[in-house]
């Protein structure tokens, strides 16, 4: 009976919240294939609703961001982490199928870990098998992404501007949307450890195909679609470039007026009524989300040459599968361009 750790390692807006509520969603239901597990609830550490993903894996090892921009929420110890692993292994034993089994997990601020290798060699020390999986997204298509969460975001009040050069000129060099750090770090972290790429499509959104391609890539076959999706809907909506704006000008008021008692509630208050109210009118699959101007998603493409190149590399002769030459031909169409 052998045991194989599936480690996606993000990084956020490349779909891990919805391959995240779809496993999750399945785990809870007993719907996934037959030997394959994603730990939630008393299989984890804690209880964080519908959607769990084990950000806790970064605990392995330390961050090397600024303290602003590090990962809130999941925040453990090492021995707390490799507790609940051990205790996760003889659980994945017994649900083998065909003689092994799989546990996928998900750490989507990956990219930020110092110390790659020590967090592949504490999971090879549990595992018969480790693989990770980097999910990659379109540059300009993630960076309009990036840029409507942040703003969406009332704890993040420094993002109130949609333009791309403003928002992301430090961000791009950083590892959440430079594919060629985690592809050099993670990739080199264990000879004996690959590196999967799983493309991102844009035209996909909802469709629960990301999932699919998922479990052919781990080779798990079917995995069930985001529960979302089979109502049309998506898990995170993107907002409109509309209310985005009428996001970002209420942060903008309460900056300015924030020191006036009882201003910044107020402001705070309709701001959540007024995010609340957008992302309902975005949760169609068909809404269409913001979008970057012609200018910013060139210099946002400019910018990520040396990551499209990285990818490309890595891929190797896989580069000529039917999904990546798709995936490549969007950097011509320009998704993300409005």
């Amino acid at each position: 009976m052998t045991v194989r750790i599936v480690l996606h390692i993000g990084p956020m807006k490349t779909g891990t919240s919805a391959l995240a509520a779809a496993l999750a969603a399945a785990q809870r239901r007993a719907a996934l294939p037959p030997g394959v597990l994603y730990p939630v609830d008393e299989l984890w550490l804690e209880r964080d609703g519908r959607i769990t993903k084990h950000g806790q894996i970064k605990d392995l090892a330390p961050l090397v961001v600024p303290e602003r921009l590090r990962p809130t929420g999941g925040t453990s110890t090492p021995p707390e982490v490799r507790g609940a692993l051990e205790r996760l292994m003889p659980v994945a034993r017994e649900r083998t199928a065909g003689g092994s089994a799989t546990v996928i997990l998900i750490n989507e601020t990956a990219g930020r870990v110092a110390d790659a290798p020590a967090v592949v060699a504490a999971l090879r020390e549990l595992a018969d098998e480790v693989v990770l999986v980097l999910g990659v997204r379109e540059p300009r298509a993630a960076a309009a992404s990036v840029i409507g969460q942040g703003v969406r975001t009332w704890d993040r009040m420094d993002e109130r501007s949609l333009r791309a050069s403003r928002v992301l000129r430090g961000a791009l060099r950083g590892p959440e949307q430079d594919y060629a750090r985690p592809i050099r770090v993670w990739g080199g972290a264990r000879a004996a450890v690959p590196l999967l790429l799983l493309p991102y499509l844009e035209g996909e959104r909802g469709s629960g195909a990301l999932m699919q391609r998922f479990g052919e890539l781990i080779g798990v076959g079917g995995l069930p679609a985001p529960p979302a999706t089979a109502r049309g809907e998506l898990v995170h909506p993107g907002l409109g470039r509309d209310d985005l704006r009428r996001l970002a000008r209420l942060k903008r008021w309460a900056v300015l007026l924030g020191w006036v008692p009882g201003v910044r509630q107020r402001i705070q208050q309709r701001f959540a009524l007024e995010a609340k109210e957008a992302s309902r009118r975005a949760r169609p699959a068909s809404s269409r989300p913001f979008s970057l101007s012609v200018r910013d998603a060139r210099w946002v493409l400019d910018h990520a040459q040396p990551s499209v190149a990285a990818v490309r590399q890595h891929l190797g002769a896989r580069a000529e599968e039917p999904a990546w030459q798709e995936w490549f031909a969007q950097l011509e169409v320009g998704p993300g361009v409005r």
